[in-house]
């Protein structure tokens, strides 16, 4: 089934062009990437697809329906690639979390705690849910980020460049993680990174954007190196790489050993 289907879109801000018929199909539970040079419309595109930006000409379908009435009806995980949280305020990390859960009247307080420390368990952060936000490292935080992206449990998520803040020693098992949400329990995820060396290794499509879509297939299919030539221009050999360490990453499923209701206390 389509989880995202985007049909002839063209984004427009005042005379600047951002996106010019760009039409793209992702299936659910995939993994897709979205390069290309700083300007492109990467960010753009993720924008559009979510529903954040109506687009000036085409149409946008997630499962089916307008990103509005989705959204109506089902969460979806967005995380943006600049945090507008106002740093001053003396918000703690389980805070931040809960922000994302506070609107809904589906469930008890109580589940949302509940959730809250499940998505902070997820991604490691679960010890340091009373620390206030802006005391963490840039890495800490993008991880509290990504579990406030999480804590609804949404069939699709989009993700800015996630990486960002992510210290080295974990990017490779932090992209493990977010390729297990999706091959393992069915979650679409499109992702903007410029990290073109993950591309290979763990995405299972990649959709290479420069204002207009280039080129966009299962990464089995495609060379790597002629497509970044062709959205980049003329550069060296791309370099993939593997993962190769353990990580504070982990999975909101009990597969990877999330702990049980009575494990976690808020």
């Amino acid at each position: 089934m389509e989880a995202v289907k985007i049909e002839s879109v063209s984004v427009v801000f005042g005379n600047f062009l951002a996106l010019e018929n760009v039409s793209i199909s992702v299936g659910s539970g995939t993994l897709l990437a979205i390069v290309g040079p700083n300007g492109a419309g990467k960010s753009t595109l993720l924008k559009v697809m979510s529903g954040i930006i109506k687009p000036a000409a085409g149409k946008v379908f997630l499962f089916g329906d307008s990103p509005e009435l989705y959204r109506k009806k089902n969460p979806i995980g967005y995380l943006p690639q600049q945090q507008n949280l106002n740093m001053d305020l003396p918000l703690i990390v389980s805070d931040v979390v809960y922000m994302n859960l506070a609107v809904r009247k589906d469930i008890s307080k109580k589940e949302k705690r509940l959730m809250v420390a499940e998505a902070l368990n997820n991604v490691g952060m679960f010890d340091l849910r009373n620390r206030i936000f802006s005391y963490l490292s840039g890495g800490e935080r993008q991880r509290v980020m990504v579990a406030s992206a999480m804590v609804n449990m949404p069939k699709i998520l989009f993700l800015d460049e996630p990486n960002t803040g992510v210290d080295i020693v974990n990017q490779d098992d932090f992209y493990d993680f977010i390729s297990h949400l999706a091959g393992k329990h069915g979650i679409t995820i499109i992702m903007v990174t410029h990290d073109v060396g993950v591309v290979s290794s763990y995405v299972d499509e990649i959709a290479c954007i420069n204002k207009k879509l280039y080129m966009h297939d299962k990464v089995g299919n495609v060379d790597i190196n002629e497509a970044m030539n062709t959205v980049y221009g003329k550069t060296d050999r791309i370099v993939t790489h593997l993962p190769n360490n353990k990580s504070c990453f982990s999975c909101p499923f009990k597969d990877f050993g999330a702990r049980t209701s009575d494990d976690i206390k808020s």
